[in-house]
């Protein structure tokens, strides 16, 4: 997605201030995607509830497909 290369004038520090921005902007559009389908205020009990329960919707799927051959 994003590709830096530094060319051999340029110092270090442009090269990771660059990396440290796309990573902040990456950060505030994830933020602001949680924000708009309301995940953003859940808590970590919650998310692991979030986890546990597609796991097992997908381990009852995949076992459905073994018994009808699919």
């Amino acid at each position: 997605m994003f590709k830096y290369k530094r060319n051999d004038f340029s110092k270090k520090e442009s090269c990771n201030a660059q990396v440290t921005e796309d990573a902040l902007k990456a950060l505030r559009e994830i933020q602001q995607e949680a924000e708009r389908n309301g995940t953003a205020e859940m808590t970590l009990e919650e998310i692991n509830l979030e986890i546990f329960l597609s796991r097992r919707e997908r381990e009852a799927r995949e076992a459905r497909m073994r018994l009808v051959g699919g």
